[in-house]
């Protein structure tokens, strides 16, 4: 609308009035830019932070991730070999007296879980916050 008006103005410049109207169209347009300039600005600032939270979002997933499956590595042997001797099957450690079988095989079964958890832990740096 201003280039057609200031055409205008030039074809006849007797009108005063094509200035005036001209002036309004440059400021309008000129408007018109700074405000879309200033959305898509806003626009992309919102995109950065929503992209920047999901990133720590995602990050501290992969944490509490890590810790699951270092927590179910370290209780697994636990539980396989409660549930093999707990079957009704002779094994051998029936006939042995006290607590003994069932010290012994959770500490056999601690042992590989914490050797487990710690080739785990040393694999991945998600558990010391890199």
């Amino acid at each position: 609308m201003h280039t057609v008006l200031h055409d205008a103005r030039k074809q006849c410049p007797a009108f005063r009035e094509l200035i005036d109207v001209r002036d309004r169209a440059y400021t309008i347009e000129r408007t018109a830019e700074l405000l879309a300039s200033g959305c898509k600005n806003g626009l992309d600032f919102q995109m950065a932070k929503q992209a920047e939270e999901q990133a720590i979002s995602s990050h501290r997933m992969a944490i509490a991730s890590h810790r699951l499956n270092q927590l179910a590595a370290f209780f697994l042997p636990l539980a396989t070999l409660s549930g093999l001797c707990g079957v009704n099957m002779e094994t051998g450690f029936e006939d042995l007296p006290g607590p003994a079988p069932f010290l012994t095989l959770t500490a056999i079964a601690l042992l590989i879980g914490t050797v487990i958890a710690l080739l785990l832990g040393r694999g991945d740096g998600a558990s010391s916050g890199k």
